[in-house]
């Protein structure tokens, strides 16, 4: 008879497994393997809109692929979108802060479904609600994550009184290529927004390796509001504005971790 492999006694650490991992590697405790192989595949797949970093041993956010310029940012729209022909696109009104009824105002797009989009043309700039607390404007213009352009959809567009909160809803459009719906606590209580689980709701979904190579999948959170959501799996940063009261997973931060969103009820606009 074929003689018996020895068993494998071997336990290796965490932060062996740690460092292996950033290598493409695995421990096989198979008895007559009992050492590092490797993983396959490799590297592991980034959920959307991030990629593989080497140097972090993460999967990161991907480079800017939305335009630096408001003009190119609607154009791009454009070429994209199912637009319903008016004369004036991407000649739509500016919108200032703190505007409330859009009624009068010219918009930039109209989808053929009805729906009327402001303020695409504007140039992008860091997002109050995204932006980290602690740092300079000038370090946080490095980052793709906290600027970009804040646009406006109201969505029954001739048929409702255009007011803010009530057929208008403001989404944040990171230059990382996030779109961010937007809340507001003060002037919409009720919930209408990203904080609210009736209109826009999700799960956060964990993606961890394990050491012998398998995925495991477990849910962080179930059926949350967009905010809580976003903000759990670090998709917002968890010191800005819009994660106030709620904390980052740190189960996201391992290196075998890839915590995603699971778009449960997704607003369609076309």
């Amino acid at each position: 008879p074929e003689p018996v492999p020895p068993p494998c006694n071997v336990s290796p650490s965490a932060n062996e497994v740690q460092e292996q991992y950033c290598k493409g590697k695995e421990f096989n405790n198979t008895p007559g393997v009992c050492t590092w192989v490797d993983k396959h595949p490799w590297p592991p797949v980034c959920e959307s809109g991030q990629e593989w970093n080497v140097d972090e041993c993460k999967c990161t956010p991907m480079p800017p692929t939305i335009p630096k310029k408001g003009m190119n940012f609607c154009k791009l729209f454009e070429q994209l979108a199912n637009i319903a022909p008016i004369g004036n696109v991407c000649q739509g009104d500016t919108i200032a802060e703190g505007t409330t009824d859009f009624a009068s105002l010219t918009p930039d797009l109209i989808l053929r479904n009805g729906v009327r989009l402001y303020n695409l043309h504007k140039n992008p700039d860091l997002i109050p609600e995204l932006r980290t607390s602690g740092i300079d404007d000038a370090t946080a213009r490095k980052d793709m994550k906290q600027q970009g352009y804040i646009i406006y959809a109201d969505i029954d567009g001739q048929k409702g009184d255009s007011t803010l909160w009530e057929d208008v809803y403001p989404f944040y459009v990171t230059l990382s290529g996030r779109v961010i719906p937007a809340y507001d606590k003060t002037l919409n209580p009720d919930g209408s927004g990203g904080d609210s689980n009736k209109h826009l709701e999700v799960s956060v979904k964990n993606e961890i390796i394990s050491n012998d190579g398998h995925r495991i999948f477990a849910w962080l959170s179930k059926s949350v509001p967009f905010q809580v959501g976003a903000c759990q799996a670090g998709i917002v940063y968890e010191t800005t504005p819009y994660c106030s009261g709620v904390e980052y997973n740190s189960v996201c931060s391992l290196v075998k971790s890839n915590c995603q969103l699971k778009i449960l009820k997704p607003v369609k606009f076309f």
